[in-house]
């Protein structure tokens, strides 16, 4: 599959139809950053190289080896910061890409920004490059990944042609499969309580409990949306009743993000109290 996507964006490039946001789209953050690398290096190569009747980079002109140094003038590459277990990326890592694409090219074709593991833009970081990911300059071409683009809110993603390279239902996931068991015994079985669930998911890793939620309220909404019936919620509901629990959530994964001090089981205990109340299934 990766090398069918990286094929795909050569064709579009050789074609013009290239899109100026992509979003790369794979649980395995490696593969997409990997695959960014290549599709960078591959439009800065100023020396392209026919290989197996496909365009590829040469490795060998200036660009290249630039590139190679990490020292490339047209390119940028930004990753999520680490604060302990918290990773986010910040506002002034995006005002470094506008800044940086303001600029003319210096050496090649394109400018090209790789910003890996989007889902950790905090608020402010994403209002930010908004703009630039509905208007950039020409010949800027942005090169996103996330590791999952159901994790994302869709201001961002309509912004963005999406290339997912697996199958990313919110149901696949294992941790959303066992948060969504607990979430059956609270709500229509009601063999649990909150404080027993809140306590059991505070041993996880926080935001992977926050993106785990945020995928299983994307889920339903989007179920609901479109007139399936969804079995944490009273049948007629309609989905805007989800809407202050998955701002609730959002919250949560915006403060962890932004490396905030959070009680998590509390967060969690006040989210599932809410939640209750406003299913009433049974």
């Amino acid at each position: 599959m990766q090398a069918n996507i990286l094929t795909k964006l050569k064709q579009l490039s050789v074609n013009n139809l290239l899109p100026h946001a992509i979003l790369l789209s794979d649980p395995d953050a490696a593969i997409t950053a990997d695959l960014c690398q290549q599709f960078a290096q591959y439009l800065l190569c100023i020396a392209k190289i026919k290989v197996d009747n496909t365009l590829a980079a040469c490795g060998q002109c200036k660009s290249c080896i630039l590139f190679a140094a990490g020292t490339h003038l047209d390119f940028l590459s930004i990753a999520p910061s680490e604060s302990g277990t918290t990773h986010t990326i910040k506002i002034e890592a995006v005002r470094e890409v506008v800044n940086f694409v303001s600029i003319q090219a210096q050496f090649s074709t394109y400018k090209v920004v790789v910003i890996t593991g989007v889902q950790y833009l905090n608020t402010h970081a994403v209002n930010a490059l908004l703009k630039t990911l509905e208007e950039p300059p020409p010949r800027t071409i942005l090169l996103l990944t996330t590791i999952n683009h159901n994790l994302l809110l869709p201001t961002f993603l309509s912004r963005c042609t999406v290339f997912a390279l697996k199958s990313q239902d919110y149901g696949h996931n294992a941790l959303v499969q066992h948060l969504e068991l607990d979430l059956q015994e609270l709500l229509v079985k009601k063999t649990t309580q909150v404080i027993a669930i809140a306590a059991k998911w505070s041993k996880y890793k926080a935001i992977e409990v926050a993106d785990g939620l945020w995928l299983i309220l994307y889920g339903m909404v989007r179920d609901l949306s479109i007139g399936k019936s969804v079995n944490l919620l009273a049948p007629g509901q309609h989905f805007s009743v989800l809407w202050p629990i998955l701002e609730q959530v959002t919250k949560i994964k915006e403060l962890l993000c932004a490396g905030r001090p959070v009680n998590i089981q509390l967060c969690l205990e006040a989210l599932l109290i809410d939640w209750r109340n406003k299913a009433n299934v049974g």
